[in-house]
């Protein structure tokens, strides 16, 4: 995928991303959103993240975010990419940091399926059998992503619901399409931009391994912030309903 702050993924460039008043209140980051008629992206622009009370700020932010986009009670949280490839790690890293918790309200389920080149498999099949598996409500990718500008290489995270071809931002594709059609249940994807082309050559920024370590951890802390407002929604329905009972 090819994200930047203000225009959305490639190929919907005449959507371009516009800045979101309360969102942006709420995070305490600059948030932009796309309202596309078939799905929405949004951009949560944290900048560098190199203090760790801004880390602590950016997952709280994200946490909020996702637990208005995630629908069901059994999350599969799918990382996306190449472990051995510092740019590319992003989302194995992220998944790297979950613990599954298959057996509370919502549920959590990982999986990091690697890259075709690795296993000979399809991601996208690999994605949808374990979400099959798991009979997984909803899916959340994590993936690295290719910037259309300097401004937004590693000082964004971006969230969609328009679904994810891992390898698309560097025409690399060789997997699927992981998406809400392609998968049958929502998935919501979750990216950092982490490499940029120049002249035909991907180029990340000097502390890449710093920030695919940070912003693994981030978007690893936003999914559990995520599921622990879900839990107080889920607790809070439960409480209501006895008391009107």
């Amino acid at each position: 995928m090819i994200y930047t702050r203000r225009n959305c993924i490639s190929g919907c460039e005449e959507h371009p991303f516009h800045r979101d008043p309360k969102l942006s209140d709420a995070a305490g980051f600059e948030v932009f959103t796309c309202p596309e008629n078939s799905g929405f992206c949004i951009s949560l622009h944290t900048g560098k993240l190199q203090d760790p009370r801004k880390q602590k700020r950016a997952s709280s932010a994200l946490g909020k975010i996702l637990a208005g986009c995630l629908t069901g009670k059994r999350i599969l949280a799918a990382g996306i990419g190449n472990p051995l490839v510092t740019p590319d790690s992003l989302g194995p890293r992220c998944i790297s940091l979950l613990v599954p918790f298959p057996d509370t309200e919502p549920a959590l389920f990982t999986t990091a399926p690697d890259i075709p080149a690795r296993t000979g498999m399809d991601t996208a099949l690999l994605v949808r059998g374990t979400a099959e598996t798991a009979r997984a409500d909803c899916i959340i990718t994590v993936d690295a992503l290719a910037a259309q500008s300097e401004e937004s290489l590693a000082s964004a995270i971006q969230i969609t619901d328009m679904g994810n071809t891992p390898g698309s931002g560097t025409d690399t594709a060789v997997s699927g399409e992981i998406s809400t059609k392609t998968m049958g249940i929502p998935v919501i994807s979750v990216g950092v931009p982490t490499v940029i082309d120049r002249n035909g050559l991907l180029v990340t920024n000097a502390d890449c391994d710093s920030t695919a370590e940070i912003f693994s951890r981030v978007i690893a802390y936003g999914i559990l912030n995520a599921l622990s407002l879900r839990r107080e929604i889920y607790r809070d329905r439960r409480q209501s309903h006895i008391t009107e009972t």
